[in-house]
């Protein structure tokens, strides 16, 4: 089974990248005394100039919050919600991250009358537990549902309502 967060809008909602994620060549990383594998070598048309290493500066710095338009929504997220723009949630829940998405969310409720943000599981499919809130009245206690290392018991929204 695996775990999947989005939130569901119905305007598309602006992506967020990861601000660490980076893609050096084997020159930049020859320029910054790393390790180059040799697999990375091999061949007469290597181009050392092509950014075929995805970097990040630590382990830590890989679960940043990203939101991406999911361009193929999982049939499963369609079961739960019919807004008709999912953005995926991709991260390790900190409180700091949180508190990124919940300025995110108040953000996009500027545009938007509502979101919806869930934790589902794929290939379980169960009624969901709906919790309501004012967007004024949005807290990172809200998401902790959102937190990975919570026990799942069911599928779980958050309706953010403007």
């Amino acid at each position: 089974m695996s775990s999947y967060q989005f939130i569901a809008s119905n305007k598309p909602l602006p992506e967020v990248k990861n601000p660490y994620e980076e893609y050096l060549s084997i020159n930049d990383m020859i320029k910054r005394k790393m390790k180059v594998d040799k697999s990375l070598l091999k061949g007469k048309a290597v181009d050392r100039n092509e950014k075929v290493v995805l970097y990040y500066p630590t382990e830590e710095s890989f679960d940043e919050l990203v939101l991406y338009r999911d361009q193929s929504p999982s049939d499963y997220a369609e079961e739960y919600s019919n807004k008709l723009f999912l953005t995926g949630i991709e991260w390790k829940y900190t409180e700091k991250r949180a508190a990124q998405l919940l300025d995110y969310l108040k953000e996009q409720l500027k545009h938007n009358d509502e979101l919806e943000v869930w934790d589902i599981w794929l290939n379980v499919r169960d009624e969901a537990e709906i919790k309501t809130v004012k967007a004024s009245r949005l807290s990172i206690a809200d998401l902790a549902f959102l937190h990975w290392d919570k026990a799942y018991d069911k599928p779980q929204c958050l309706l953010i309502k403007r």
